[in-house]
């Protein structure tokens, strides 16, 4: 029984059920939304879209630290075969 649910449901994900374009949203719409807009739309678990293509240098010898910083994948899929 475990068996043929795991196949149906990778299945379903191979099919596409689940292969939709994730909508990027960024820091900006974010911090703009209510937080009534936000409750139960999924979006508090979003990452927010960087844009931009700038750097920044970095100078040997001092300390970084990095906040905020959320990874999210754009895209996954379901190995039909895994046990």
């Amino acid at each position: 029984m475990r068996k043929v649910l795991a196949t149906a449901v990778a299945g379903f994900f191979t099919l596409g059920a689940f292969n939709l374009p994730v909508q990027a949203i960024t820091r900006a719409e974010i911090n703009s939304l209510s937080y009534e807009q936000v409750k139960g739309s999924g979006l508090a678990n979003r990452c927010p879209e960087v844009i931009g293509e700038e750097s920044i240098p970095l100078s040997s010898g001092k300390k970084y630290k990095i906040t905020n910083l959320c990874l999210e994948p754009k895209s996954w899929q379901v190995d039909p075969n895994s046990d």
